[in-house]
């Protein structure tokens, strides 16, 4: 994406070290996504045994001159609140381990070159650190 106004406040640094090369300072704006999150219940941790003695009350009272729709109401809520204090919920939020301008042609290289990296190191040899260097 490349649009006007994405990049502001363009200048040129000072000189880095005895070098002739000066560093090119800049402001870029962008916008990022918003991060969704996704909860979700974990039967496996919940408290059963709690759970069972809660629901085991006198249904015959509670549901008493109810018709089916209010019946099956009044089940249903009893049942979710109590699943709530029973049974644990957790937030999974999607783990971002790389930076927002790391797309997928970006990461291929980078993984040729650790894999170059590794090669070199492995067996310390010009053809391999030729493969390294020319990694790009």
């Amino acid at each position: 994406m490349n649009e006007e106004h994405m990049v502001s406040g363009i200048g040129v640094g000072p000189l880095v070290g005895k070098s002739d090369h000066s560093p090119i300072i800049f402001n870029f704006h962008c916008v990022t996504g918003k991060v969704s999150t996704t909860e979700y219940t974990v039967y496996d941790k919940g408290h059963y045994d709690q759970l069972r003695s809660e629901l085991s009350v006198d249904w015959e009272v509670i549901l008493a001159n109810c018709t089916a729709k209010e019946t099956w109401k009044a089940i249903r809520s009893r049942i979710e609140a109590k699943r709530g204090e029973a049974v644990l919920t957790r937030i999974l939020k999607p783990q971002q381990n790389k930076p927002i301008w790391m797309d997928g042609k970006t990461m291929d290289k980078v993984k040729k070159k650790r894999q170059a990296w590794r090669k070199f190191k492995r067996y310390r040899d010009a053809n391999s650190y030729a493969e390294y260097a020319t990694c790009s």
